[in-house]
């Protein structure tokens, strides 16, 4: 199986906080391929590396502020309402 087709079931197994793929195929691949391996921990490190962080510390504010954000969101998007 080619790479390129794997990815998408390691994204979703790391997303799914699955430690391990459910699927022999992918199972196979995995043990067999060190590009995939090294692409499956660096996902499951970004995962993990994200979870850390509250979303509304992302940019740095310690606390959520809709406002704030509203009015980034306004300036990102060009939008005046």
């Amino acid at each position: 199986m080619e790479c390129e087709q794997l990815k998408f079931d390691l994204v979703a197994e790391t997303l799914a906080g699955r430690n391990g793929p459910d699927s022999p195929v992918l199972a196979s691949h995995v043990s067999t391929c060190e590009r995939c391996r090294r692409e499956r921990a660096e996902l499951h490190e970004a995962v993990r590396l994200l979870s850390a962080v509250p979303p509304h510390e992302w940019d740095g504010v310690p606390e959520p502020d809709p406002e704030r954000a509203i009015a980034r969101l306004r300036a990102d998007t060009g939008l005046s309402c």
